[in-house]
């Protein structure tokens, strides 16, 4: 998935879109976990923090140092927990 589409779903407020996006996101994440080893749910929520703590845009969370996560993360797998996290917000808000 592309930056672009992931920004025109969260644009779009579309809720089948947004639910195809979180799981697009959940099974992503899910992949890589499993393969390294590490618990879904505890990479998600720890890498969910910094985005939501630094309010962090996909492209400020593709850039940021690895030094603040145990986790050494892919570009692919980063857009995937970004797109996760900000596809949860907007299906509450929807």
């Amino acid at each position: 998935m592309t930056n672009e589409d992931i920004f025109n779903i969260l644009d779009s407020a579309d809720k089948a879109a947004l639910a195809d996006l979180n799981d697009w996101g959940v099974n992503s994440v899910r992949l890589w976990a499993r393969a390294q080893g590490f618990s879904p749910m505890h990479l998600v929520s720890e890498e969910a923090a910094r985005i939501l703590i630094g309010d962090l845009s996909l492209v400020e969370y593709l850039k940021i140092s690895r030094a603040g996560s145990k986790f050494r993360l892919n570009g692919r797998t980063r857009k995937a927990i970004w797109a996760l996290v900000k596809s949860r917000e907007a299906l509450a808000m929807v």
